[in-house]
C-alpha cells in the first residue's frame, strides 16, 4: 500500500522537478527580454498570491504560492499568460489632452520618464479619479501609451523578439546538458534508455543490459538488472560475457536494481547445477512465458519460468526446433525436460492434442531464454565523457523525434491510436515516475528524469503551434514574408481554437495516465489507510 510519507516526498519532488523545469524556461525569456531592451514588469517564480516580492530596475521579482515553475510579464501582455496583448487602436483626442494634463500636472514625461513611473501614476488616479475620468487617462494607457512604448515586445525588430522566444528553449537545453554531466559523473558515464525503433546514438556504444530473470536461490532477486559487476560500472554485454566466463562456479561481486531498490551482492551466476537464467546449461534454451488455462502446459503442470531442455529425446536449442516436433508429435504422449522456477530439473510426459495447422498445440507463450533485456538498452560515453553532457543531450533530442515517429508510424500500419496514446505521457506519468524511483530510493534516475524531461519540454515547446514558442517563432516568419504582422484579432482566434483542442488532448492524455497507473484506487486505499478502514 502507498504510504502518505512515500506519496508526500514524491509529490514535493514532483514539483521540484516541474518547478525547476518551467522556471528555467522562463529565465531563459526574462534575460533575452532584459538584454533586448523589453521592459519586464514582472518576474514570478510560481502562480497564484503573492508571498514575498521587490521592486528592482524596473521589474517586480515575486515568490508566489503555487511553486509550479513561473512566469514573464513583459510589456505589452495584458496578463501573466501574455494570451492577450495591448495593441494601439483609436480613442478620442479628448482623452489623450486629459491624459497629458494630468502627466504634466505630476511632472510626468511620457517620452522620458521610466515606465514603472507612469504604471505607478496610474495605478494611483484609479483611487483618485472618478470612474468617468480614470477610464479616459486609462485609455490613453492601453490604446496609446503601451503600445508604442519602445520597451514593448511588439516594437522590438524581429530578430530581437526570435531570441526571446527561443531563449526559453535554449535555457532547457542548456538544463539538460548540465543536469546530465551530474548524471554521468555519478554513474560511470552510462545510462539505461528503453528502446525505441532501431536508434543511432552520436558518440556513445551501446550494448543490450543483463537481467537476473530468475536466481533459484533466492526468488526476491529474480527480475534484477545488472547495473555493476566486478568493478565495471554500467557493464556492457561484451564484459558481462567474459567476466560469466571466468568466473564459473565462483562469486561475482554484483551491484543489481531489484524489484526492492539497488542491492550489492556477490552470487555464483554460471556454474554446476542450475543457478540463474545466466547459467551456459539455460542459454538459449526455451522460456515459458505465458500458460493458457485449461491448456496442455497447464494440463502437464507447466508454469511460467519454466525452461525447456528437452522434448521428444531432442535437446531444444532454438525456438524453431520445439516448435517443429510440437507440430510432429500432435496426438501422441511425448516426454519433457525442464528446470522450474526453482531451479529444480523435472522429466514428464506430456499428452499434445490431435489439432489442426494454426491451432494452439502446447496452450503457451513461448521465448528464448535470454541473457539481456532486447528492449533495453546501455548507452556509454567512456570514450567522450569530456562531450558527454552535450553528446547525451542531442543523442536524446533525436531520440524524441524518431522515437514519436516511431510511435505515429505504428499508428499508421496497425491503424490505431494505441501506440502514440501509449508512448505519450502527461505530468500524471512523470509523477507516476517519480513515485516508483522514491520507492526504490532511485534517486540518481531522478537526474536522469529530469534531464529528459527538459529534453521533451524544449522539443514540444519549439513545434510550430500556436501558443507554444514553435508557435509565435511561426507568427514571426509569416511577419517577416508578409512585411506585417498578423492582425492581434487573427492572433487571438488562431489561440484560441489551439488552447480548446490543447486541453481536450490533455484532458485525454492526463485521463489515460490516471487509469494506466490506477491511481484512483491507490488513492483511494491511502485514504482507507489513513482512517482504519
Amino acid at each position: 500500500m502507498e504510504s502518505i510519507l512515500s506519496i508526500g516526498v514524491s509529490g514535493a519532488i514532483f514539483i521540484l522537478i516541474i518547478g525547476l523545469l518551467v522556471l528555467i524556461h522562463e529565465f531563459g525569456h526574462f534575460v533575452a527580454a532584459k538584454r533586448a531592451g523589453i521592459v519586464v514588469q514582472e518576474f514570478a517564480i510560481g502562480f497564484g498570491p503573492s508571498l514575498f516580492s521587490f521592486f528592482r530596475n524596473g521589474t517586480v521579482y515575486s515568490i508566489k504560492l503555487l511553486p509550479l515553475g513561473g512566469y514573464v510579464k513583459m510589456l505589452g501582455d495584458q496578463d501573466a499568460s501574455s494570451f492577450t496583448r495591448f495593441s494601439a487602436s483609436k480613442y478620442s483626442d479628448a482623452d489623450k489632452q486629459f491624459a497629458q494634463k494630468l502627466l504634466k500636472k505630476a511632472k510626468l514625461d511620457p517620452s522620458k520618464s521610466e515606465f514603472h513611473e507612469i504604471e505607478l501614476f496610474v495605478a494611483k488616479q484609479q483611487e483618485a479619479l472618478d470612474k468617468e475620468e480614470f477610464e479616459k487617462l486609462y485609455n490613453w494607457y492601453t490604446k496609446d501609451f503601451i503600445p508604442n512604448h519602445p520597451g514593448n515586445y511588439d516594437k522590438k525588430t524581429l530578430i530581437q523578439r526570435a531570441s526571446v522566444i527561443v531563449a526559453g528553449v535554449v535555457m532547457n537545453i542548456i538544463l539538460a546538458i548540465v543536469l546530465f554531466y551530474v548524471l554521468f559523473a555519478i554513474n560511470g558515464f552510462s545510462v539505461d534508455l528503453v528502446r525505441l525503433g532501431n536508434p543511432s546514438f552520436v558518440g556513445a556504444k551501446t550494448s543490450t543490459v543483463p537481467i537476473l530473470y530468475d536466481y533459484y536461490a533466492d526468488n526476491s532477486l529474480s527480475g534484477s538488472i545488472v547495473i555493476d559487476a566486478e568493478g565495471f560500472r554500467n557493464v556492457s554485454t561484451e564484459d558481462f560475457a567474459r567476466i560469466l566466463d571466468e568466473k564459473v562456479n565462483e562469486q561475482i561481486n554484483l551491484r543489481l536494481f531489484t524489484p526492492q531498490g539497488y542491492k550489492e551482492v556477490s552470487l555464483v551466476l554460471n556454474g554446476d547445477g542450475y543457478r540463474s537464467n545466466f547459467d551456459a546449461d539455460l542459454v538459449n534454451r526455451v522460456r515459458i512465458v505465458g500458460v493458457s488455462e485449461e491448456g496442455t502446459a497447464a494440463n502437464a503442470g507447466l508454469d511460467n519460468g519454466d525452461i525447456i531442455l528437452n522434448f521428444a529425446d531432442q535437446e531444444i536449442t532454438s525456438l524453431d526446433d520445439l516448435l517443429m516436433l510440437l507440430r510432429e508429435n500432435r496426438g501422441t504422449a511425448v516426454d519433457m525436460v525442464y528446470v522450474d522456477s526453482q531451479g529444480n530439473k523435472k522429466d514428464i510426459s506430456v499428452d499434445l492434442p490431435a489439432v489442426e495447422d494454426g491451432k494452439p498445440i502446447l496452450g503457451a507463450t513461448l521465448s528464448l531464454n535470454s541473457r539481456y533485456l532486447e528492449n533495453l538498452l546501455r548507452i556509454s560515453y567512456q570514450e567522450n565523457q569530456l562531450f558527454s553532457g552535450f553528446l547525451h543531450t542531442y543523442n536524446m533530442t533525436a531520440y524524441t523525434v524518431t522515437g514519436l515517429g516511431t510511435l505515429v508510424s505504428q499508428s499508421f500500419q496497425e491503424q490505431s491510436l494505441a501506440p502514440v496514446s501509449e508512448g505519450v505521457s502527461s505530468i500524471i506519468g512523470v509523477a507516476n515516475i517519480v513515485n516508483e524511483l522514491v520507492k526504490v530510493q532511485d534517486f540518481t534516475s531522478l537526474i536522469n528524469l529530469t534531464g529528459l524531461v527538459s529534453v521533451a519540454l524544449a522539443f514540444a515547446n519549439i513545434l510550430p503551434i500556436p501558443l507554444f514558442d514553435g508557435g509565435n517563432l511561426l507568427f514571426l516568419v509569416i511577419e517577416g514574408i508578409r512585411k506585417r504582422p498578423l492582425s492581434a484579432k487573427t492572433q487571438e482566434r488562431v489561440g484560441s481554437v489551439t488552447f480548446v483542442l490543447l486541453i481536450v488532448f490533455m484532458i485525454l492524455i492526463m485521463a489515460k495516465d490516471l487509469f494506466q497507473f490506477d491511481w484512483p484506487s491507490r488513492i483511494l486505499n491511502l485514504f482507507r489507510g489513513m482512517i482504519g478502514l
